[in-house]
């Protein structure tokens, strides 16, 4: 499929469901490739899905304060919040929630001996389960893009966020290098799927991964998305040439 310059859709919309069923059928899709995603994920990005989240963590260290709640939204199979918790000092807590159960399960499998969360939980992004002003900082990697409404996300992120509380949103990108864009489209409309339909034995999903990156914002117009639910001083660094990008944000005071 052709990556093209347009509006971007103000939540996820998978080829041919409609808005009330967009949530269930992503959910669905992770719920399927579960079991073999990290695989995947890993040998379709040559690992710089791991190289991202571990610059994300690094910052994130860096930034929160030294007693401090941390949430990793749509964490899927734990990647970052693994990435977290080994930076993180023991003041420091790491807690994980995502809306697909098998994804929780294989994250659980992972845990083993390593620095871990302090919980898994089943949630949905748009409706959490915490009161205002529950954690210092919310994080989130390559999630945000299969939210069903992306407004509503952020507004749910900054209630739940301390006045003066971080976001950080790791996100995939249409490439602004054009020679770049160009190896970028043939390889996630040609490559990509046939790639993780032979890993997974699953189609659909990596149909819809390069659907959902060409529908989705451009870095400014998340960033004005972030403004718009009340966050301040928000920047973004591109990585990559542009694949994705490191979105930050301060809760309003």
């Amino acid at each position: 499929m052709p990556v093209s310059v347009h509006s971007p859709d103000p939540g996820t919309r998978p080829e041919g469901v409609d808005a009330v069923d967009a949530p269930r059928h992503v959910r669905d899709m992770f719920n399927a490739v579960a079991h073999r995603y990290d695989r995947a994920n890993h040998l379709l990005s040559l690992s710089t899905d791991m190289y991202w989240r571990r610059v994300t963590a690094r910052r994130i260290a860096r930034e929160l304060p030294p007693s401090a709640d941390l949430l990793d939204i749509c964490c899927g199979t734990g990647d970052l919040s693994f990435a977290l918790a080994s930076r993180l000092r023991p003041s420091q807590r790491v807690w994980s929630a995502d809306f697909s159960h098998a994804m929780l399960l294989e994250a659980g499998k992972k845990s083993g001996s390593r620095p871990a969360p302090r919980g898994w939980l089943e949630a949905d992004a748009l409706r959490l389960p915490f009161p205002a002003a529950r954690f210092d900082a919310v994080a989130t990697s390559y999630g945000f893009r299969n939210l069903g409404d992306y407004g509503a996300g952020l507004r749910e992120f900054a209630r739940i966020l301390r006045p003066g509380g971080r976001l950080y949103i790791l996100e995939f990108f249409r490439p602004a290098v054009p020679v770049f864009a160009g190896i970028y489209e043939w390889y996630f409309s040609r490559i990509l799927p046939r790639l993780g339909h032979w890993l997974t034995g699953r189609l659909a999903p990596y149909q819809y991964l390069p659907r959902s990156v060409a529908h989705f914002a451009t870095p400014a117009e998340l960033a004005g998305w972030m403004r718009a639910a009340g966050f301040e001083r928000v920047e973004w660094r591109r990585l990559t040439g542009g694949i994705c990008a490191l979105h930050t944000g301060i809760a309003r005071r």
